[in-house]
């Protein structure tokens, strides 16, 4: 049985880039989507969680277990989350999206879903596929075992991309736990930031 863990609301600057309400993101460039706004415990369409700045694709895919909806996990903590990949696919452990226009600067917070550690990485990528930027934080989220990081959202951020962004991926790669029954890292995703090219919507991504 999953560990339910503490609420922990974060308001911080992740790395220089600044976690901001929807309301607030038209006039500062800065986009942020809050899936603690989303129906709790729920499978949702891809449509359902996109914006105009994040989109996603219909439905999660990989591994044996076909295709599904976008789960948004109400049972690490009080608060939702958008969980990472399918159970037992190949895909697990991912998010990815697309931006509809190119962003400067990509930031989320997130946590695990049981007890173990893991390395995190968010990577950016450019309009042509490749990679401009990648930030990988190795976060111990168990308790018994040494340097342990404590529970709660911990922060990610690329900010000094090489070329604006169009898409993005984030990961865990799991690395140990102290119980066996824990041998993969799900984990859950509180809020992604994004920060618009020249703060403003121009050029899309795919035009």
């Amino acid at each position: 049985m999953l560990r339910r863990f503490a609420f922990v609301f974060v308001l911080a600057s992740v790395a220089g880039l600044t976690v901001v309400s929807p309301a607030s993101a038209a006039s500062k460039g800065v986009y942020t989507q809050n899936f603690n706004d989303y129906p709790q415990g729920e499978w949702l369409h891809g449509s359902a969680i996109s914006s105009w700045e994040i989109v996603y694709s219909r439905h999660q895919c990989g591994g044996t277990l076909g295709c599904q909806n976008w789960w948004i996990a109400g049972y690490i903590k009080p608060d939702g989350g958008l969980q990472n990949g399918l159970e037992g696919g190949e895909d697990k452990g991912l998010i990815k999206a697309r931006f509809t226009y190119p962003v400067t600067s990509i930031a989320l917070i997130a946590q695990p879903g049981v007890q173990f550690n893991a390395a995190y990485s968010l990577t950016a990528f450019g309009r042509n596929g490749r990679a401009v930027g990648k930030s990988t934080v190795v976060h111990n989220g168990d308790q018994e075992l040494p340097g342990f990081d404590g529970f709660g959202y911990f922060p990610v951020a690329v900010t000094h991309l090489r070329a604006p962004a169009c898409s993005f991926t984030f990961s865990a790669k799991w690395l140990a736990a102290s119980s066996p029954f824990y041998k993969s890292a799900g984990f859950e995703v509180g809020t992604i930031t994004v920060r618009l090219q020249n703060g403003k919507r121009a050029h899309r991504c795919n035009g």
